[in-house]
């Protein structure tokens, strides 16, 4: 397993004027996607953000009812589906939130605003993510390490 740090927003923007517009995009497109969950699941609804072993972890939203986490990404990357490095890096982010809320069951939705480039201009998927809890923890455990590798998190003890 190997595990790498993404950049954060902007990076591949730097002096782009547009950025403030992509990030209202996709405020807009969480808010949105939020609605309909919270109108097809009551009870749903924005969590709280957790602290676990010194990481933050702020999921989008949470279906109690079905213990489900979701968490909601609008991307203008071309849509490969699981094959991308990115939705792999979303679904990654993903699976660590299941381990703090304790929850076996996510689900990410995505929006590609370009789609597959070609024949399709805008697609939409869902990825529902099952693991058990011992896949959830290692998952959590490899995050740590890694962090603790790179200098983002604490050596324990330390």
């Amino acid at each position: 397993k190997q595990l790498r740090l993404v950049k954060t927003y902007g990076d591949d923007d730097d002096g782009n004027e547009l950025q403030p517009l992509f990030w209202e995009m996709g405020c807009a497109w969480e808010a949105a996607v939020g609605k309909a969950l919270a109108y097809r699941y009551s009870g749903s609804g924005k969590p709280e953000p957790r602290q676990l072993d010194g990481v933050w972890c702020s999921p989008d939203w949470y279906r109690p009812n079905s213990r489900t986490l979701d968490e909601i990404k609008l991307t203008w990357t071309k849509d490969k589906g699981l094959d991308s490095p990115k939705i792999q890096t979303y679904l990654y982010q993903l699976k660590a939130y299941m381990h703090v809320w304790k929850v076996t069951r996510g689900c990410l939705h995505v929006g590609y605003v370009r789609g597959n480039y070609a024949d399709r201009p805008v697609s939409f998927h869902q990825y529902i993510v099952r693991c058990t809890a011992m896949e959830t923890r290692e998952h959590w455990e490899d995050l740590l390490s890694h962090g603790r590798a790179v200098g983002i998190l604490p050596a324990i003890g330390g």
